[in-house]
């Protein structure tokens, strides 16, 4: 787990906790968690970043998931039949 606490140059302060190793993902959670506790210009602003952000990764993970689900092949056993003989 990696965590990460930032203070902006506003003196907001934001704190983030990520699993793994990835210290730019920390710093990047930790920096929207202090925008995110400004005013509400501000807030807004960036809640409206992150929601279309989430929007077109979801988008681009459909896609993905779509193009996956394309190329999957589907086996099946087919049983020998024993003439009872």
């Amino acid at each position: 787990m990696t965590r990460c606490a930032v203070r902006l140059a506003d003196g907001m302060t934001g704190f983030a906790f990520v699993l793994g190793r990835d210290q730019r993902h920390a710093q990047l959670a930790a920096v929207f968690d202090a925008l995110l506790q400004g005013t509400d210009d501000s807030a807004s602003g960036v809640l409206r970043f992150v929601t279309e952000f989430g929007i077109a990764q979801s988008a681009r993970r459909e896609i993905k998931s779509r193009k996956a689900a394309s190329t999957k092949v589907h086996f099946f056993a087919m049983a020998r039949g024993i003439s009872p003989e």
